[in-house]
């Protein structure tokens, strides 16, 4: 139903004044790979296919099999979406084929996607797993010089989602695809919020659509878990429509990566260095991870006597609040210091606002109240 309403949209003149057009063809349900060859034949002759080790078992080479030309590449490692792994794409590319064909979920869509707009080929992804909602996104999601960047690239001419092959991903990648989904609840919510604080566009029937996504990804979670087949294709669906709908609202997920990789760093840095460490120049020394703590330490100190005598009164409340203050504030670094290294400033976002809401209704339900 969801990509019926999809489909009914597209290209029609909305009740919010702009026209909503999408260009990707998705194909969803049992034996959808088995239409592959339409799709080729369709934006060209020759498919260059991109798989690693995992994907081309769970469904390169039936993916091939069905292709009358075709020249294939499949990591013999399993890739991370850095400058290697393009690098090697590339490097391994048929300049006689004329569309892509990438065989995975998100690296190799990812790659796939950064490998088309290079090679301005038109690009079919064959998806394996209902892990994310980045296949009908216009950007990758790379790491580029150490740092978890978005890209530009191209989206998806078609996605094709066979549900007796994503019925037998692993099910941690299942279960991560639900939970993208879930997320877009928050999403609408900051999204509706930045319309009503700071007039940016809003549009009531793309939200409704993704909430009918989300229902009906809620209302078939049970069922993923046994690898049913109408709920994968529901999830997947889901994630495709939430690409596209929600493409432009960026969430603290999105960094979970550089918050993986700082938070290693500090482990590693308390555990100590071992062997023989070359001395940095003067002006490459950092603050140690133990003098960071401390002033954390001090300063969250500071913030209880603050919030328990000057404040609150009352120590529940007191160690909710510190909390809070914790929690929030690491991530708003993470972000803050990822937008600066994009954009070069620190923006004010609709997470500002969703901190207050969710504060607020935490605090209150630990009893806090007043004017």
């Amino acid at each position: 139903m969801s990509l019926e309403l999809l489909n009914n949209m597209n290209g029609v003149t909305c009740a919010c004044g702009k026209v909503h057009a999408f260009e990707a063809q998705i194909i969803s349900g049992q034996a959808a790979f088995e239409k592959l060859p339409e799709a080729v034949k369709t934006l060209g002759s020759k498919a260059f296919v991109l798989a690693d080790q995992n994907t081309w078992q769970a469904a390169g080479e039936r993916v091939c099999a069905l292709l009358t030309a075709y020249s294939a590449y499949i990591f013999n490692y399993d890739p991370e979406p850095d400058e290697k792994a393009v690098g090697s794409a590339v490097m391994h590319f048929d300049k006689t084929c004329d569309v892509m064909v990438g065989v995975g979920s998100g690296v190799i869509n990812d790659i796939g996607k950064i490998l088309s707009a290079m090679t301005k080929l038109p690009y079919i992804i064959v998806a394996t797993a209902p892990s994310m909602d980045g296949y009908a996104s216009a950007t990758s999601s790379m790491t580029r010089d150490g740092l978890k960047i978005s890209l530009p690239s191209r989206g998806a001419d078609v996605i094709i989602g066979d549900t007796d092959i994503l019925k037998n991903a692993p099910l941690h990648m299942m279960k991560s695809g639900l939970g993208d989904m879930l997320a877009k609840y928050v999403s609408i919510c900051e999204w509706r919020i930045a319309h009503l604080v700071t007039g940016e566009y809003y549009c009531e029937a793309v939200a409704d659509l993704v909430r009918q996504a989300l229902k009906r990804c809620k209302d078939n979670a049970e069922g993923l878990l046994k690898r049913d087949p109408a709920a994968v294709e529901a999830v997947f669906e889901g994630l495709v429509i939430g690409g596209i709908a929600m493409a432009g609202i960026i969430g603290i997920c999105r960094q979970a990566g550089i918050i993986r990789q700082a938070v290693g760093l500090a482990v590693s840095e308390l555990g100590g260095k071992k062997g023989a460490v070359a001395v940095p120049e003067r002006t490459q020394h950092d603050l140690t991870m133990k003098t960071i703590l401390t002033i954390l330490c001090a300063t969250l100190i500071c913030i209880l006597v603050f919030f328990q005598f000057g404040l609150l009164h009352n120590w529940v409340q007191t160690i909710v609040a510190l909390v809070i203050v914790f929690v929030i504030a690491f991530l708003f670094t993470t972000v803050a210091a990822n937008a600066i290294a994009i954009v070069g400033s620190n923006p004010v976002s609709g997470m500002t606002l969703m901190t207050l809401i969710l504060s607020s209704l935490v605090l209150v339900s630990v009893g806090l109240n007043g004017t």
